[in-house]
């Protein structure tokens, strides 16, 4: 069955779409979504990380290196782009302006450790770092399901596993101490042990 209206370009846009989508809806599966608090030993091992951060950002007294951002990570903008053919702002995902809010908690941990001083010790910063990037996680998933469907009504049924697929993936990639550029805390320097920044 061919599709009408839509030219080959876009029929291609739309079929890797519809493949990302399928994959990310695998994998989105994997990761429960709805869940607050993560549990047992992925929890515990996390929180660990959550901890080691924590240090360096009272050993940098909260302070970062400069904001940088790629958009969405993975190569998601800049894949964008070159299907699409444009460059810029322009070119960009839909939802890209999800992606660098996002950054912008990833990078200085959404602020926590360097300017809460109602939050003093090292388990409870964890905790607190923990729950700030899910709710981080969270925010993403949403905004970008609505700016997806909002912006672009012949692709919005994606919308929704896209929005899973990606969540799924900071989930699993963004988590701190990882030695990844898109790592929880990225503006800080690696945590002992990682030789990246």
């Amino acid at each position: 069955m061919r599709a009408t209206g839509l030219t080959p370009d876009r029929r291609l846009v739309l079929s890797l779409w519809g493949g990302l989508a399928l994959l990310c809806c695998i994998v989105a599966g994997v990761a429960d979504a709805d869940t607050d608090v993560p549990t047992g030993y992925w929890e515990r091992l996390e929180r660990a990380a959550h901890r080691a951060l924590m240090q360096e950002v009272a050993a940098a007294g909260g302070k970062t290196a400069p904001f940088t951002t790629d958009g969405c990570s993975g190569g998601l903008s800049a894949i964008w782009r070159q299907l699409s053919g444009k460059s810029g702002a322009d070119g960009g995902p839909p939802f890209e302006v999800c992606c660098t809010a996002h950054d912008r908690k990833y990078h200085n941990a959404a602020g926590i450790g360097g300017a809460d001083p109602a939050v003093s010790n090292e388990v409870e910063l964890a905790a607190t770092s923990q729950r700030a990037r899910l709710a981080a996680d969270q925010a993403l998933r949403r905004c970008v399901e609505t700016n997806l469907s909002a912006k672009d009504p012949t692709i919005a049924n994606l919308a929704s596993p896209v929005a899973a697929a990606i969540y799924a993936a900071v989930r699993f990639g963004g988590a701190p101490c990882s030695g990844l550029s898109w790592r929880w805390g990225y503006g800080y320097r690696p945590c002992r042990g990682n030789s990246t920044r």
